[in-house]
This record gives C-alpha cells, sequence and structure tokens, in this order.
C-alpha cells in the first residue's frame, strides 16, 4: 500500500465529510452530516467525477480499522447505563423495528435489482 497516495485519498473523503458537516450545520432541517457526506460520495463516484481509485486504498483501510470507531460509541453508552435501564423496552423495540425495516428494504431493493438485471 503506497502511503503518500493513502493519504491524499484520505484527504479527499474527510474534506467531502468536513464539507458535508458544514451543509449539516448550515441546514434548517437536521440531517446529520454523515449522511450528507455519503450521499454526496455516491453522488461524485457515480457521475464519475471521483474515480473509485481515488479513494480505494483510504476506504479499504477505514473499513478495515471500522471496530475501532465503534469505541468511543460504546464507552458514551457506559455512562448512560441507568437511562439505558429504564429505557430498555423501548429502545429494544426500536432497534428491533430499525433492523427489521432494514433488513426488508434491503431485500425489496435486492429483489428489485436482480428483477431488473434479468430483463433483456
Amino acid at each position: 500500500m503506497n502511503l503518500s497516495a493513502s493519504c491524499g485519498q484520505l484527504l479527499w473523503l474527510v474534506g467531502i465529510a468536513a464539507v458535508a458537516q458544514a451543509i449539516s450545520e448550515r441546514l434548517p432541517v437536521p440531517v446529520p452530516g454523515g449522511v450528507i457526506g455519503l450521499v454526496a460520495l455516491f453522488a461524485l463516484l457515480q457521475t464519475g467525477f471521483l474515480k473509485p481509485s481515488a479513494v480505494d486504498q483510504a476506504a479499504g483501510l477505514l473499513v478495515r480499522h471500522l471496530a475501532f470507531f465503534f469505541v468511543p460509541i460504546a464507552i458514551g453508552l457506559m455512562g448512560l447505563g441507568e437511562t439505558l435501564a429504564t429505557a430498555a423496552v423501548p429502545v429494544f423495540l426500536v432497534l428491533l423495528l430499525s433492523a427489521v425495516l432494514g433488513i426488508v428494504s434491503a431485500a425489496l431493493v435486492t429483489t428489485l435489482l436482480s428483477k431488473r438485471r434479468a430483463q433483456p
């Protein structure tokens, strides 16, 4: 892996994230900067403005170390133990519902795309 190429690629990703966060802070509706950044990255890749090879090494590095990014979240949740204990049932139901909705929507999209691909 070329370190200078990875650093340049990481700069692209950080730049997109920074712009997305700035946009998020200025929107009249609460949309997370991460969501805006993912949509922007997808749009840049789909339009060809940004080639996949321009971010592939940095993206691979981030994905390989993805578990590391959950450490702050886990530590933050430890401080909310009492709050989570009192709201355990609603939290569990929301997590269950969101998981089911995510799985069902992924299945529907996959089915639609596979039918589209199967058509001549």
